[in-house]
């Protein structure tokens, strides 16, 4: 039978341990592996089949390992990228443009204050339609450390990309998925830019 993964509390840092001794290593993340990769290592390290717990355990993994290669970064050479879908599509005025939208700082949703909170720190931040557009901004001006906030299936696509370009990253899952007003978890997303 089959343990519930939501019952009990596996300790990330021995998953972690465990995922650098089985793959090659990074200098920026740890391993070099994609997303999928780790996220069935962990799968197989700890019996698990909830989807969710996966998903979250194989980000703070990656994120964990990343940590202090973005933190070393300074703070104007990283970029945040903030997904469009958290705008409220109905009342949000925000003209998109070749590098996501431009935010009006209308305050009705949560990108206001994410925004806000990157000026402070002078960390460039841009609303994107997805995994494309960021991939794109990321060529064109070449940051040295990236922040996602995403659902899974664009944090999977980010990640691997970033991995690939040796770029330390870190991600912050949405907690309401979907593609129109989606929903995250403002606390995690200020850890992260604080960094």
């Amino acid at each position: 039978m089959a343990v519930d993964p939501m019952a009990q509390e596996y300790d990330l840092s021995r998953i972690e341990d465990a995922i650098r001794r089985n793959f090659p290593e990074s200098k920026v993340f740890g391993v070099k592996a994609t997303v999928d990769t780790i996220m069935e290592f962990i799968k197989k390290e700890t019996s698990t089949m909830d989807a969710f717990w996966l998903q979250k355990a194989t980000v703070t993994a990656i994120n964990d390992m990343a940590q202090d290669a973005f933190a070393r970064v300074p703070a104007s050479k990283r970029f945040v990228f903030i997904p469009h879908c958290l705008r409220h599509i109905k009342t949000c005025k925000a003209q998109a443009g070749e590098e996501g939208y431009a935010c009006l700082k209308c305050g009705a949703c949560k990108i206001n204050e994410i925004i806000k909170a990157c000026e402070r720190r002078g960390i460039r931040a841009y609303i994107v339609a997805g995994g494309s557009q960021l991939v794109n901004i990321v060529k064109k001006y070449d940051p040295s450390a990236v922040l996602g906030i995403a659902c899974f299936a664009e944090v999977r696509m980010g990640l691997d990309k970033m991995m690939e370009l040796g770029i330390p990253t870190q991600a912050v899952i949405l907690s309401t998925c979907g593609c129109v007003n989606t929903d995250v978890n403002l606390d995690e997303v200020f850890a992260k830019i604080n960094l």
